[in-house]
């Protein structure tokens, strides 16, 4: 609704705000690089930077985690969804961007890059 802000902090907790300043929920997700929101606006994703837990993570809005995406190597940079929902790119310090679909557990890999990947984005329609 274009009304919460999320945000994310070295305390390990995903904070949602209402635009004048109230928290409305607070969830400890763990360590934490990037979050992002659904264009629904029903899910949260976050990548994470744990040693040895380089995951994905979809979140409800309430903290339920919804599922986790396993794959990369290196901490997450950055995730974001496709403009359906559906799809929740994540970009890597392994250099690898990876697509998962929300239902699934599988991603496809995108390779080529010799560094790591800062940012990913889809186009605005889809």
């Amino acid at each position: 609704d274009g009304k919460t802000i999320a945000s994310a902090s070295e305390d390990k907790t995903v904070k949602l705000w209402s635009l004048d300043g109230k928290l409305i929920r607070s969830f400890l997700v763990g360590s934490v690089t990037n979050i992002s929101f659904s264009p629904d606006g029903k899910t949260i994703a976050s990548a994470s930077e744990e040693e040895n837990d380089y995951t994905v993570k979809l979140w409800s809005l309430n903290g339920k985690l919804l599922q986790t995406f396993w794959g990369h190597k290196r901490p997450g940079t950055k995730v974001t969804f496709s403009p359906d929902s559906q799809i929740v790119a994540s970009a890597s310090e392994d250099n690898t961007v990876r697509l998962w679909r929300v239902t699934r557990e599988s991603s496809i890999i995108l390779q080529g890059h010799k560094g790591w990947v800062h940012f990913v984005s889809f186009s605005p329609d889809g």
